[in-house]
């Protein structure tokens, strides 16, 4: 049954990707995706979209989150600084 909250192309691209996947779809399944999606602050959709996207089984809100991060860590720069400081620190060690 498809979710009220998920458009019909979304969920005929997400039902033929679990058939790929050889992964069944069940309201538990469902239940599951949508707590991690509202957990990363995502809409069902856009979780069942991104896994089809992804290639992915499943759905993790960590995941995403981790992403976020890491771009934002490229854009800041901040793991550029945060190595140098390891190179600073391993040089001044000897």
């Amino acid at each position: 049954m498809k979710p009220e909250d998920v458009t019909q192309e979304c969920w005929e691209y997400f039902l033929q990707h679990r058939k790929v996947k050889k992964a069944i779809v069940t309201p538990r399944v469902i239940n599951m995706i949508r707590a991690e999606a509202h957990q990363a602050g995502w809409t069902l959709e856009q979780a069942l979209d991104h896994m089809v996207l992804m290639g992915w089984r499943g759905f993790k809100a960590d995941w995403v989150e981790r992403k976020k991060q890491d771009l934002w860590d490229q854009l800041t720069g901040r793991n550029v600084i945060d190595m140098e400081q390891v190179r600073c620190k391993a040089i001044a060690n000897g």
